[in-house]
């Protein structure tokens, strides 16, 4: 039996009736024109109102990605890292290990086996190269380009643990693609909004609260070393990578990252900032607002 649908659609690519084709494809049309499509977006927004390590939300353009937890930003990183981990990452973003020195010009061997009467080498088996195997199985590897969190000033280590937020509302919307969330911080509200450009590997945020003008938190923007696993990221290999200042500004500051082989760049607009000493190159900003952070690889350092 032909149904209605599979009838009409025969009508509209028949030749034999243009005019039943003109008429139901103005219907067509007209009933498209009548969806609220902002709306219909909308609708399906994700909120997260708790500490959920499997409910991180993404903001990106398809060649780079932000990963957030439930304050905008990376702040609690722990909590998330062997489900969702939050990640700073682009599409031109890896990093290569150095090969180990006793591996340097071997070569790993290959498993033979019978096709159509011939040997046929696949390299399938790390037995007896097990190193050189994983070496190679693991590099390149994506990189995590630095974790932008919130830290307590008045702390050794600064760091926020999920008990000491509450009356979380998160929400992204979906069709403009910012990320607006709220929470409260040792009593006081805080609100951020975080997105992506559309077209470049930039991050824009926007933070308002009394306890940035007070001092009493902060934001950060750490580097880590990197690795293979899940994390893409290694934050204890300090002696590995540095960052060096290139530019300083009244409201700009860009720093050049150095691991390995692998440069990359990362300008900032802050209102307030400072550098913190020691080996884990963090830069804070204790100032009402992080304008804007742009990631590129090195090459691109000077351009805008």
């Amino acid at each position: 039996m032909t149904s209605r649908r599979k009838f009409l659609a025969a009508l509209l690519s028949s030749a034999a009736v243009p005019g039943v084709r003109r008429v139901l494809s103005a219907e067509l049309r007209n009933t498209a024109d009548l969806i609220d499509r902002e709306s219909l977006v909308r609708r399906h927004d994700p909120v997260n109102t708790n500490v959920d390590p499997l409910s991180a939300l993404s903001l990106g353009n398809g060649r780079f990605a932000f990963t957030a937890d439930v304050t905008g930003l990376q702040t609690l990183q722990h909590e998330y890292e062997g489900t969702m981990p939050l990640c700073t990452m682009s599409e031109w973003g890896w990093h290569t290990t150095p090969r180990p020195t006793h591996l340097v010009g071997k070569t790993l061997k290959p498993i033979l086996f019978d096709s159509h009467g011939r040997q046929v080498g696949y390299h399938t088996s790390s037995e007896g190269q097990t190193e050189l195997f994983n070496w190679l199985r693991e590099n390149p590897h994506r990189l995590h380009l630095g974790r932008i969190c919130f830290f307590k000033t008045n702390s050794d280590n600064g760091e926020i643990t999920p008990t000491e937020i509450a009356g979380i509302d998160q929400k992204l919307d979906l069709w403009s693609g910012v990320l607006t969330s709220k929470f409260r911080f040792a009593g006081d509200p805080v609100e951020v909004r975080t997105a992506v450009h559309p077209s470049h590997d930039l991050l824009a945020v926007s933070i308002k609260s009394e306890l940035l003008k007070s001092d009493r938190i902060g934001v950060a923007l750490v580097f880590p070393y990197g690795s293979s696993s899940m994390q893409a990221a290694d934050w204890d290999a300090p002696e590995k990578h540095e960052t060096k200042v290139i530019k300083e500004t009244a409201l700009r500051l860009e720093l050049r990252r150095i691991l390995d082989a692998i440069l990359t760049s990362c300008r900032l607009q802050l209102k307030v900032r400072r550098l913190l000493p020691g080996s884990r190159n963090i830069l804070s900003s204790s100032g009402p607002k992080i304008r804007v952070v742009f990631f590129s690889p090195s090459s691109s350092a000077g351009k805008g």
